[in-house]
């Protein structure tokens, strides 16, 4: 073969592989449009919200999602940078979010309020994903936002669906304890009638209307329990004014209510109450209730001889006042349910002893208060039940 015939040879060698890779790039440019219009595709029929970003944050496009959301036309914000668009805080944070994962850190799926022109509020859940070149560098970000406020709706729903049914479990739970713990005391009053009827004795007359005249306050303060925690049950924060007042004048004028109740029961009761001024915002009147029913409960469990001790305590931003009573105590079992609607220590309950409401009265009256109380076995015997509140 001669010279010019090895080049021809060559020369059709060469067209041979360009076809060869021309063939190779029609494929590629074939398969890249398919990818394409499947993308453009999803792009464009997407529930989600998808945002495209350059390196420097502006908007390199949007699909029709977006627009339907936002209210923004796609030839508003393409081509404009992010910060344009995002005006609030959370905006703010959103735009930090994105620079964060331009600069190849990994931020998890978050959650931000979207407000359109018109003032329509969405909340959406944004994943952010970058995108790399052949060089593993990241040239882009992809926002994928996903409205979730029917979800939210739902949770909402499932929320006050729960609620709903913790309302109608405690309002069965009234019914059946009231209806046994409110005849009791009528029981008790019928009885008394019939035989007051039968007695002809002034003395005796006396006694009888002196023990119904017991059982008909009894009665008033269990309808007056029931009362107030409903109430309680159904207030607010916001619903719920405070004013400030000095803590120790208030804590011993409410103590010394019941110094007849601790002299007829033969109960000694210490006070320690400091002279300094503790501020603090209360309820005046629901505080009040609240210290009473954990006075009453130390009385109740005190037995003759014993004593009970009130004392104030400061911290570095909360005030406590302690109940401490040297009284049958609470067993280990007892303690995670003191608290709850109508919950008593069987075995250690006075028989003629309220309805197991009044510790769930003073756990909701200090939880209004933004505060917290709490109870604790005492070494030597007896209980300690503390009240903590925020200092003005």
């Amino acid at each position: 073969m001669n010279d010019e015939q090895k080049s021809k040879q060559e020369l059709i060698d060469e067209l041979a592989q360009l076809r060869e890779r021309n063939q190779v790039l029609e494929t590629r440019l074939a398969s890249l449009r398919i990818n394409d219009t499947r993308f453009r595709a999803l792009f464009n029929q997407s529930k989600d919200l998808v945002t495209i970003f350059d390196l420097d944050q502006y908007i390199k496009n949007i699909n029709p999602r977006v627009e339907d959301l936002t209210g923004f036309k796609s030839e508003d914000v393409i081509g404009k940078h992010l910060r344009n668009f995002l005006t609030d805080v959370e905006g703010q944070d959103a735009a930090g979010k994105n620079k964060q994962v331009l600069a190849g850190k990994s931020i998890p799926i978050y959650e931000r309020r979207i407000i359109n022109p018109q003032g329509k509020e969405s909340i959406v859940e944004v994943n952010l994903i970058p995108v790399k070149d052949e060089n593993d560098q990241i040239y882009e970000t992809i926002s994928i936002s996903r409205d979730i406020a029917d979800r939210k709706l739902a949770e909402e729903q499932r929320i006050q669906l729960q609620v709903a049914q913790e309302r109608n479990r405690i309002l069965t739970q009234v019914v059946s304890h009231a209806t046994h713990d409110l005849m009791t005391p009528l029981t008790s009053i019928k009885t008394k009638l019939y035989l007051l009827e039968k007695t002809t004795d002034e003395a005796e007359r006396q006694n009888r209307l002196t023990q119904i005249n017991i059982q008909i306050t009894r009665l008033q303060d269990m309808i007056q329990d029931i009362i107030t925690l409903n109430r309680l049950d159904n207030l607010r924060f916001q619903d719920f004014p405070t004013q400030a007042i000095s803590l120790t004048p208030f804590v011993e004028a409410t103590v010394e209510k019941y110094l007849p109740e601790f002299e007829s029961k033969n109960i000694t009761c210490a006070v320690n109450l400091p002279d300094d001024n503790i501020s603090v915002a209360i309820n005046v009147g629901y505080l009040n209730t609240a210290l009473k029913k954990l006075l009453e409960n130390a009385i109740n469990f005190t037995p003759s001889q014993g004593q009970i001790t009130v004392s104030l305590e400061t911290g570095a931003r909360t005030v406590h006042i302690h109940i401490q009573d040297s009284g049958i105590g609470i067993s280990e079992d007892d303690l995670p349910r003191i608290f709850e609607h109508f919950y008593r220590a069987e075995k250690h309950r006075p028989a003629d002893k309220g309805m197991g409401l009044g510790l769930t009265i003073a756990k909701s009256i200090v939880n209004l208060h933004r505060g917290n109380i709490t109870v604790s076995p005492v070494e030597d015997g007896g209980s300690i039940f503390t009240i903590s509140l925020p200092q003005s």
